[in-house]
């Protein structure tokens, strides 16, 4: 039996799938969290982790956003020299559905 562990894929849905590519032949995958922040595709990241129904548990950049999703400290709302991928990330997450549901 093939398990494939990930972690800190931090929104890097390229590098996801290059690494799906040559281990695809896994029979059970795992992601260890961390899955968003600091990259430009946290939507295709969680996307794709939902389609392949791989467990995860919440890394702590995963908790940092979920934090901020839930303030509603969005780009508009964030000084410009306190801006940073966490609050770019809440921006652009939308599957979770009403904030008070991220914990």
């Amino acid at each position: 039996m093939k398990i494939l562990i990930l972690s800190d894929i931090h929104s890097n849905i390229v590098a996801l799938e290059a690494i799906w590519a040559k281990e695809k032949d896994s029979d059970l995958v795992y992601c260890a969290g961390d899955l968003v922040d600091y990259g430009p595709y946290p939507q295709e990241v969680i996307a794709w982790l939902q389609a392949h129904e791989v467990p995860c548990v919440q890394g702590n950049h995963d908790a940092w956003v979920c934090l901020n999703y839930r303030r509603g400290r969005f780009l508009d709302k964030v000084p410009a020299l306190e801006r940073g991928w966490v609050n770019y990330t809440a921006t652009v997450l939308r599957i979770f559905g009403p904030r008070e549901a991220i914990q």
